[in-house]
């Protein structure tokens, strides 16, 4: 068990180990505090408990479950914090890939992690990673499954 401390350091929540219920029960007590500040972008507790559940939700629906192997090629952001809960929500293992790599190293990461799914950004400071994935795994961008 985790212990989680609020504001009242008297008041203990015991939750399960695990960053998904630690979110769950920060949700159910902190509901408006913020839990994510991006810029202007400010995510609440109770909003980041939805979103990482529809997240997980819409990966379930894509047939990825526990033990799945999710890569996630994007820059560093609440988007991919939110991603990452999300993947670990559902059992499933985050498999981090640099946004630096180059085509070559996309390949090697893909095969060598053995990854599920990829979930990336189509582009961050002018670098376009679908151009890089489509180097990397030739023809994949003609494909229609």
């Amino acid at each position: 068990m985790a212990h989680v401390y609020g504001d009242d350091r008297d008041r203990v929540l015991d939750v399960p180990a695990t960053l998904p219920a630690v979110l769950h029960r920060a949700a159910e007590h902190y509901a408006d505090w913020e839990f994510l500040i991006e810029g202007d972008e400010r995510i609440t507790f109770a909003a980041a408990e939805r979103e990482t559940a529809a997240r997980a939700k819409g990966l379930l629906a894509l047939g990825l479950g526990k033990g799945a192997r999710v890569g996630l090629m994007m820059p560093n952001s609440s988007n991919w914090i939110l991603n990452a809960l999300a993947i670990g929500r559902m059992g499933a293992l985050t498999v981090t890939l640099s946004s630096l790599y180059q085509p070559r190293e996309i390949a090697w990461a893909l095969r060598h992690n053995d990854i599920d799914t990829l979930i990336i950004a189509a582009s961050y400071l002018g670098h376009d990673f679908l151009d890089r994935l489509e180097k990397a795994l030739p023809g994949l961008a003609s494909q229609k499954a």
